[in-house]
C-alpha cells in the first residue's frame, strides 16, 4: 500500500504539472498503476483493521469515500462552463453518453442471447460463435474505423460519421424489427388456425383391402370373429323369424339363450349421425378405397382374383376352382370301389374328411370392386380416404403442438397430421435396389412400376406397331410373371422368354390349402404354439414356397407355348447384362445359357419385393426411436399386432406375417388382422367419450365381447347370441 500511495502521489503531481502531452499520458499510467496497489489491499486491511462491532459500518464507508473526491472534482469545476464554448462543450460531452447509452450498446451486450434468441439462433454453441466474431469485429472497426482514422478524417468529421451511421443502422434496425414482429404475428396466427391439424383417433396409412378391413371392422356392431360360419347362419336365421317363431320359456341353460334385442338393422355407419371414432386413410395411388387394386386389375389385364369368395345374386361371374378338393377319392367311393374289388385296390388318389368337400371360386375384378364399394357404402367410409406420400412418421410421448396427450405426428406431401393412433396396412412396395441401373432403366423395368407407365415402352411401341420382331423378357416365376407375359402377347409382342430361377411350380392359392380350409385350425395352431418367431418364420416359407402360377394361368402360357410365343426356362437365372442405348438392345448371359438367345428389346422384373420392415424410409424416425426386433425383415410384434405395448401403432397385411401367418398378405389376413386390430384399438380409444347415437351400440359390442370370453363354458355354442345371467 505504500507502494501504491508513493505512486498516486507522483502521478497526481505530474498531472497537475503537465506541460504536454507526454507528461499527462505519463502521470495517467502512472496514477493507474498506483491505483492498482491502493485498490486491492486497501479493503482487506480496513476489514483486519476495524473493531469488530465497528466493521460493517467503516467497511462501507470505504467504498463511498469515492463520492468525496467526485464531488471536490465536480466543485472545482463549479462556473467553468460560464462561457459559451463551455456550454457547447460540455453539451456535447452530456449528449455523447446519452448517445452512447441511448444505443443500447450495454442492454444488447448484456442480453445478447436473448436477441439472437428473438431472430431464430438458439443453439448455445452457434450463440457462443456469434459472440466471439462480434468481439473480433468490434475490435477491428475500433482499430480501423476509429484509431486509425482519427487523424486523417479529424475527430468532428469522424464523430458526424459514426453518429449517421448509427442513425441509418438503427432506422433498418426498427424497420426490420417491425417486420419480424409482423411476421411472428401471422405466423401464430396461421399456426393456430391453419397448420395446427385437427387430431384423429386413426389413421390408416395405405387403401388396400387390410386397410378397408380395418375401417368396416370398426364400424361393425356384431364381430365376425365371435361366431363361426355355423353359427353365423344360425344367428341370422334367428333375426329374420323373431317375429314369427313363438318362444317357448324353458328351464336351465335354454332360459339364457334369447336373441340380443337387434335395435339397428343397419351397421353403425348408417345409423350413426357421427361415428365413435375418426378415421382418416392416406394413400399415395388415390382418394378411393382399393385406387391401387384398381390400377393394377387395369394395368395387368387381370378378369379373376385368385382369393376364393362367394356372393349372392352374381354366381355367375364366379369362376370355379376344379380339382382342389374334388380330385381327391372320398371315403364313401372308396368303400363303394372296395365292394366292387374288394382283393385289388383301385384307389390311386387322396383320401379326404367328405365334410371337407366345399366348392372353391373366385370371383371377377368388377365383383370384387363392387363388393368392396358395397362395404365403404355400408360402412359410412366414403370421403375418408387422402391421397398424399407420407414420409414419415413420429410418436410423441410427451404431446405436440400444444397437445399434452400422446400422439403421432405423420409427415405428408400435403402437411403434418395427428393421430392418436396409427395403422399400417402397406405392402413392401417397390425393392430397393432395382435389379437394373437408372442408365438402363429405358430399357427395363421392375412390374410395380407398370401402375406409372404402359406396358410396353415407347421404342418397343414403335416397334410393335411397325411389324418388327421383338423380343422380351419375363424375370420370375409367380402369377405376376405369367400375367405379364399374356398381357406382352396381346399388345403384340413377337416372343416373350419367360425365365424363373425354381421349378415352375401350379397352384390354386399362395399357400396350400390347409391354411384355409375347414379345418384350417390344425395349422394355425401349430403356428400359433411355436416357440419363437423364427420357427414362425420358417412355417411360413414352408407354407408359401416361392411363386405359383394357378392352373388358369398355366393354360394360357402352354397356349402361347405352342403358337411359339412363349419359351419357359426353369432354374434360370441372368448372370450378365449390356444395354446398348443406341440400339436400344440388350445382350443377355444366363446360367445355364439360353441356346440361340437374340438381342432382347425389354426386361420385365416380376420378382417381387422382400419385406423389411427397417428398410421402409416413412419408419426411419419411429425405428430410432422406438426400435423393433425382426425376424426375416417381418417386425416381431404383440398378439394384437401392434408395434409395442407403449406406442399404439399396428401392422396389418404381410407384415404381420409373425401373428397372422401365411395368410397375412391375403384376404383371409386381411379379415383375421382387422379382428385383433379393432379390439386393442377400442382398448385404447375407450376413455374417449364422443357424444352421438354410437354411444348405446358400442355398449351392445362390450356386451358381446364379455359373453364371448365366458362362452367357452357353455355347452351349447349358440349362447353366444344370449342375454342375462348364467
Amino acid at each position: 500500500m505504500l507502494v501504491g500511495f508513493f505512486l498516486l502521489f507522483i502521478g497526481t503531481v505530474l498531472q497537475g504539472a503537465a506541460q504536454n502531452v507526454g507528461m499527462m499520458i505519463a502521470s495517467r499510467f502512472i496514477l493507474g498503476f498506483g491505483t492498482a496497489f491502493l485498490a486491492q489491499p486497501s479493503p482487506i486491511l480496513v476489514t483486519e483493521l476495524a473493531y469488530p462491532t465497528q466493521r460493517g459500518k467503516i467497511t462501507g464507508f470505504y467504498n463511498t469515500f469515492y463520492y468525496f473526491g467526485v464531488v471536490l472534482a465536480a466543485w472545482s469545476a463549479y462556473g467553468t462552463f460560464s462561457t459559451p464554448k463551455s456550454r457547447k462543450r460540455t453539451a456535447i460531452a452530456s449528449i455523447l453518453g446519452l448517445f452512447a447509452q441511448w444505443s443500447g450498446n450495454a442492454v444488447i451486450s448484456y442480453y445478447f442471447t436473448l436477441v439472437l434468441n428473438t431472430i431464430g439462433i438458439t443453439d448455445v454453441s452457434s450463440q457462443a460463435l456469434i459472440n466471439g466474431l462480434l468481439q473480433i469485429f468490434n475490435w477491428f472497426a475500433a482499430v480501423v474505423a476509429g484509431a486509425l482514422m482519427v487523424d486523417r478524417i479529424g475527430r468532428r468529421k469522424l464523430f458526424l460519421i459514426s453518429t449517421g451511421g448509427m442513425l441509418c443502422s438503427y432506422i433498418v434496425w426498427t424497420i426490420l424489427s417491425s417486420v419480424l414482429a409482423a411476421d411472428a404475428a401471422k405466423s401464430r396466427s396461421i399456426s393456430s388456425s391453419v397448420e395446427t391439424p385437427e387430431i384423429v383417433d386413426i389413421a390408416i396409412i395405405g387403401a388396400g383391402p387390410c386397410a378397408l378391413a380395418v375401417a368396416a371392422r370398426m364400424r361393425e356392431t356384431t364381430p365376425s370373429a365371435l361366431f363361426t360360419d355355423a353359427e353365423h347362419q344360425r344367428y341370422h336365421w334367428i333375426k329374420r323369424h323373431k317375429h314369427r317363431v313363438k318362444v317357448v320359456p324353458t328351464k336351465g341353460r335354454a332360459t339364457n339363450k334369447i336373441l340380443i334385442e337387434d335395435k339397428s338393422e343397419k351397421p353403425c355407419g348408417q345409423t350413426c349421425k357421427v361415428p365413435k371414432y375418426i378415421m382418416a386413410a392416406y394413400d399415395s395411388s388415390g382418394s378411393d378405397w382399393m385406387a391401387k387394386w384398381t390400377c393394377l386389375f387395369r394395368a395387368y389385364d387381370i378378369k379373376t382374383l385368385r382369393t376364393y369368395a362367394y356372393a349372392e345374386g352374381r354366381e355367375k361371374e364366379m369362376v370355379k376352382l376344379k380339382g382342389v378338393v374334388g380330385k381327391e377319392i372320398s371315403k364313401h367311393h372308396m368303400k363303394k370301389k372296395m365292394k366292387r374289388t374288394p382283393f385289388v385296390n383301385a384307389h390311386t388318389g387322396k383320401s379326404i374328411d367328405e365334410r371337407d368337400m366345399q366348392d372353391y371360386y373366385t370371383p371377377s375384378t368388377s365383383l370384387f370392386n363392387d363388393y368392396c364399394k358395397n362395404c365403404v357404402d355400408r360402412y359410412s367410409l366414403n370421403n375418408l380416404v387422402t391421397q398424399t406420400d407420407v414420409h414419415s412418421i413420429e410418436y410423441h410421448e410427451q404431446g405436440i403442438y400444444e397437445r399434452p396427450d400422446k400422439c403421432f405426428t405423420i409427415k405428408t406431401s400435403t402437411g403434418t397430421k395427428l393421430a392418436r393412433t396409427v395403422v399400417l396396412a402397406i405392402g413392401p412396395g417397390m425393392p430397393a435396389p432395382l435389379p437394373f441401373t437408372s442408365n438402363e432403366a429405358e430399357g427395363a423395368c421392375h412390374t410395380s412400376q407398370l401402375l406409372k407407365q404402359e406396358c410396353l415402352a415407347p421404342h418397343v411401341k414403335i416397334k410393335v406397331d411397325s411389324k418388327h420382331t421383338t423380343n422380351v423378357i419375363v424375370v420370375g416365376g409367380g402369377l405376376t410373371s405369367a400375367q405379364i407375359v399374356d398381357l406382352c402377347i396381346k399388345k403384340g409382342v413377337s416372343k416373350v422368354w419367360h425365365i424363373m430361377r425354381d421349378n415352375f411350380k401350379i397352384k390354386y392359392f399362395d399357400f396350400t390349402l390347409d391354411w384355409i380350409a375347414k379345418y384350417k385350425n390344425i395349422n394355425q395352431a401349430a403356428f400359433w404354439s411355436a416357440d419363437t418367431d423364427e420357427e414362425r418364420y420358417e412355417m411360413i416359407l414352408s407354407a408359401r414356397n416361392g411363386g405359383s402360377i394357378t392352373p388358369a394361368y398355366k393354360a394360357v402360357l402352354e397356349s402361347h407355348q405352342t403358337k411359339g410365343n412363349v419359351l419357359r426356362y426353369t432354374k434360370t437365372q441372368i448372370v450378365g447384362t449390356s444395354w446398348d442405348s443406341t440400339s436400344k438392345l440388350w445382350t443377355i448371359k444366363t446360367e445355364p445359357p439360353i441356346p440361340d438367345l437374340p438381342p432382347i428389346d425389354y426386361i420385365y422384373y416380376a420378382t417381387g419385393a422382400k419385406a423389411d420392415i427397417k428398410a421402409m424410409p416413412l419408419l426411419k424416425s419411429l425405428l430410432q426411436s422406438h426400435p423393433i426386433e425382426t425376424v426375416g425383415g417381418l417386425p416381431c410384434l404383440t398378439y394384437d399386432m401392434q408395434w409395442s405395448k407403449d406406442v399404439p401403432l399396428f401392422v396389418a397385411g404381410r407384415f404381420a406375417g409373425l401373428q397372422l401367418g401365411p395368410v397375412a398378405a391375403n384376404l383371409e389376413g386381411a379379415r383375421a388382422g382387422a379382428e385383433r386390430i379393432s379390439w386393442r384399438l377400442q382398448e385404447i380409444l375407450e376413455d374417449i367419450d364422443r357424444d352421438g347415437d354410437c354411444n348405446e351400440l358400442v355398449d351392445e359390442m362390450d356386451k358381446l365381447r364379455e359373453r364371448a370370453e365366458r362362452s367357452w363354458t357353455h355347452l351349447n355354442m349358440f349362447d353366444t347370441v344370449s342375454v342375462g345371467g348364467d
